[in-house]
């Protein structure tokens, strides 16, 4: 039942290992890092970033390259792969001068614009419907690359990650097979997760492969899975780029991918939007998983228990839905084997230290019409965009790059926890999707 995706990595069946090695090379020749981006715009403007507002960063940009008169390869990179602006193609030879901007091309990061292309055909070129010009030679994003940068049991880390563009990049609504990059849902879980030496890990929904790679940091041997083949892509794509070599993708739903197979480590992020099912409101990939509620997170946390060795942990993020007529924590207990009482603060049996479920307080409107904040998808929706629009009523505050634990919408909650396996007992935990 296994599909591993086949190496070396491949975004269009041009891509060679050796295209990934010169852009690592360029970007940190570059100094393409999070310290070098604060830099360039100012803490100032990485707050407006974090809400989708990238004007503060481009001014910054703007004024640097007025200053020093030609734009540094940082700036370049970060026009383009951070803003998702265009840039020239002189501009980006100079910038990744190993790769070159027709390496780039191949590799599937950028593509070129013919001369006179309108500005709302564009992507993030101008106002839409400007009638904006664009220059011969000039480059557009494909995909947006990013520094990252953390700080574990293992010491200080730096990674590049590439995802699929966000919303306010392209100009137009996400596709729904769109692979999000590093959130503040991924933050949350890379930041519980436990540190512990293993000979193996798991990692289901991999998405851009953030989990994944976190976790090679403490397991030995690494299987990450997705169903999205586009995904596995980007993710194997970020392992390469980050030198990490101990990662194997497979292409599957849920636990199919490592039928028969025990790991010491289980760590989620599954598809977990509780949806108003209304017309108008995308299923995406990253954000349904093409089950209806919450039963994918279900699923997961029912499944874990026969894939963990003994003394195994399972770590998840997701949302459970609680209806008037039962309390919320009943449900979730009602998914384990073991008949389990929890209450918040929680220490159930299948857990060796305490752990806190975090609950929002219900909205007085129904599941239906939630007010499902757009946390969960990591900024992709651009602010007072049609798709924002669906999601966040009227008064709701904005989406943004950050997520605040418990900010579900109504008629959900949410947690996070660790679950301890003996000899496959049930582990398990919930909220989010990387």
């Amino acid at each position: 039942m296994r599909q591993p995706v086949q190496q070396p990595v491949q975004l269009n069946r041009r891509v060679t290992s050796a295209l990934i090695d010169r852009l690592r090379a360029d970007l940190a020749a570059a100094n393409f890092s999070v310290s070098a981006l604060t830099g360039l715009w100012g803490i100032e403007a990485d707050a407006a970033l974090r809400r989708n507002q990238r004007v503060p960063a481009l001014r910054g940009l703007d004024g640097l390259r007025e200053r020093l008169g030609h734009a540094e390869p940082c700036a370049t990179l970060a026009r383009l792969f951070v803003l998702g602006l265009p840039v020239d193609r002189a501009d980006l030879d100079a910038a990744l001068p190993a790769l070159g901007a027709a390496g780039a091309e191949e590799l599937g990061l950028v593509v070129s614009v013919d001369a006179g292309v309108a500005a709302d055909v564009l992507p993030s070129v101008g106002p839409v419907g400007s009638g904006a010009s664009v220059a011969a030679g000039t480059l557009r994003p494909l995909l947006e690359l990013r520094p990252y940068s953390f700080v574990d049991a293992h010491g200080a880390g730096s990674w590049w990650i590439v995802s699929d563009l966000g919303e306010l990049a392209l100009g137009h609504p996400l596709g729904e097979s769109h692979v999000l990059g590093v959130g503040g849902a991924s933050l949350t879980l890379t930041g519980l997760l436990i540190p512990t030496p293993v000979a193996s890990a798991l990692d289901l929904g991999t998405g851009c492969g953030i989990q994944a790679m976190h976790a090679s940091r403490h397991a030995d041997r690494v299987v990450a899975t997705d169903i999205s083949v586009r995904a596995l892509e980007l993710a194997a794509l970020n392992a390469e780029l980050n030198e990490i070599g101990n990662i194997e993708f497979r292409l599957g739903s849920l636990f199919e991918p490592v039928a028969g197979e025990r790991f010491d480590h289980i760590i989620s992020n599954p598809p977990f939007v509780i949806t108003p099912r209304v017309p108008g409101v995308p299923a995406y990939e990253y954000r349904d998983g093409g089950l209806v509620g919450d039963a994918l997170v279900e699923a997961v946390v029912r499944g874990a228990a026969e894939h963990l060795t003994p003394g195994g942990v399972a770590q998840l993020l997701g949302n459970w839905e609680y209806h008037a007529d039962q309390d919320a924590f009943e449900r979730l207990a009602a998914w384990l084997d073991a008949p389990v009482t929890l209450v918040t603060p929680v220490t159930p049996a299948w857990l060796d230290a305490p752990v806190t479920l975090v609950t929002p307080v219900a909205s007085p409107a129904s599941p239906a019409s939630a007010p499902l904040r757009p946390d969960e998808f990591d900024g992709d929706f651009a602010p007072n965009s049609p798709n924002s629009a669906r999601m966040v009523p009227l008064g709701a505050e904005s989406p943004s790059n950050s997520h605040t634990p418990g900010a579900a919408g109504a008629a959900g909650a949410e947690g996070a926890a660790g679950a301890e396996g003996a000899a496959g007992d049930e582990g398990a935990a919930g909220a989010g999707h990387a």
